[in-house]
């Protein structure tokens, strides 16, 4: 008998964070186990439509996550998101989609980073409102368990590596416009909180110049959003000196190929975010070739050891 796994998460269509999470899990599920998959895009209204991956139900109503769990009623209800979208204090449908999973006879796993210390009432629900509560790395379920969650485990993150893996560097460089013969640093984050740090990274790169480092810098992301990067540029005298994309969104991203191939184009990889619960560009730098300069996290050293250097 096939088993059907619903996501709740951002579409697999989308090339950033948990669209990408979800498009990887499933495509590996059902190459494993022959298993249907559907979604539910918590970022989109509308009508259901078919994509390679599956069918994509809009969940952005008060309604819309309900109505996708009374239609297509999966075995299983794996939501993919921040931990403390399942709090009431915050959302109230993530909150209440336990009892109607109970009510049409499915499971319900919660698959959410953890960043640092949990508050309680995230525990509460990892211990009385989901069936099962996995996080994305060894580290996050040790917190978990330190509030007495029993039923809790960890899955890593994987890339495709047919996109990202090693590239002619110099052939990269010029077809995205950097200059071949100066070393580029990339950094990959959303600017929509505090803890990606952004004007951290503009603060390293002014600081390589000023000691002589003539490097570029691209930023993929939104330059005002969160942080009003142009300021910051201006008061770290670095206007039009820093690279960004030609065009991002918080959903959308950058087009896949173009991220790979500016990967691809970089020499160094810089992650300051101050905490987080994976960080996948870290690995998809990795599996570019690309060496990474990160944050002093426990999430890194669990994943990468002595493979990265520390800052």
């Amino acid at each position: 008998m096939k088993v059907h796994i619903g996501f709740i998460s951002s579409s697999p269509q989308y090339s950033t964070g948990y669209g990408k999470v979800v498009r990887n899990l499933s495509v590996q599920l059902r190459k494993l186990y022959s298993t249907k998959v559907s979604f539910c895009d918590v970022g989109s209204s509308g009508v259901p439509i078919e994509t390679e991956y599956g069918r994509v139900y809009p969940g952005a109503e008060v309604t819309g996550m309900y109505r996708y769990i009374r239609t297509e009623r999966p075995d299983v209800v794996i939501h993919v998101r921040d931990n403390w979208v399942f709090t009431p204090k915050f959302f109230q449908t993530p909150y209440d989609i336990y009892d109607l999973c109970r009510r049409v006879g499915s499971k319900l796993m919660l698959y959410s980073p953890v960043q640092s210390m949990i508050p309680p009432e995230v525990a509460d629900v990892a211990k009385n409102r989901c069936d099962y509560q996995i996080t994305m790395s060894k580290w996050g379920a040790q917190i978990y368990s330190i509030y007495g969650v029993d039923k809790v485990d960890y899955v890593y993150h994987g890339v495709d590596t047919t996109i990202y893996n090693p590239k002619d560097k110099n052939e990269m460089k010029k077809k995205y416009g950097f200059d071949p013969a100066k070393p580029l640093i990339s950094y990959v984050a959303m600017n929509i909180d505090y803890r990606k740090m952004l004007p951290l990274a503009l603060t390293v790169y002014r600081l390589l110049l000023n000691e002589g480092v003539d490097a570029q810098l691209f930023l993929g992301t939104e330059p005002v959003f969160y942080w009003d990067l142009d300021v910051w540029e201006r008061a770290l005298g670095l206007q039009g000196m820093v690279y960004y994309p030609r065009f991002t969104s918080k959903n959308w991203g950058i087009p896949e190929e173009d991220y790979a191939n500016i990967l691809g184009a970089s020499d160094v990889y810089l992650s300051v975010s101050t905490a987080e619960g994976f960080c996948l560009p870290v690995l998809e730098a990795s599996a570019s070739g690309i060496p990474c300069v990160v944050t002093d996290h426990p999430i890194f050293h669990e994943l990468y050891g002595d493979d990265v250097y520390y800052i």
